[in-house]
């Protein structure tokens, strides 16, 4: 009997994954982009959107420049992650460790970068 997590992993999950993570990539870098550069300011769907971070334009703006690097890892991580997948199906042990240690850094990633941007817009309302 074949273990489990030795089979192949089938292409439709390979590739629907692989999609969402490539999407998912994209969408992250554009919103840290644009958050960064001010065209996106304050809103209700995207950024770091807590307290400190949406109480003034200055505070939304200090808060995702100071996470810029940390949200681009994040990106990147995402995009590494939905390719390296696909290599990775031919074990199904290897596809769950690509996933799940890609997802765990974007996550990881995502948080140092928020927490980062709230000390940057708790310094802002500081100062001001």
């Amino acid at each position: 009997m074949q273990h489990v997590l030795a089979t192949t992993t089938p292409l439709w999950v390979t590739a629907l994954f692989c999609a969402a993570m490539l999407a998912a990539a994209a969408l992250l870098w554009w919103v840290a982009e644009r958050t960064a550069d001010g065209s996106l300011g304050r809103n209700v769907y995207a950024g770091i959107r807590t307290r400190s971070t949406r109480a003034s334009d200055e505070a939304w703006l200090a808060a995702h420049r100071a996470s810029l690097p940390w949200s681009r890892a994040s990106a990147v991580t995402a995009a590494l992650t939905g390719v390296l997948v696909i290599p990775a199906r031919s074990s199904a042990g290897a596809t769950v460790l690509v996933v799940l240690g890609g997802t765990a850094i974007v996550l990881a990633t995502t948080l140092i970068g928020a927490r980062l941007g709230v000390v940057a817009a708790r310094e802002v309302q500081a100062s001001g």
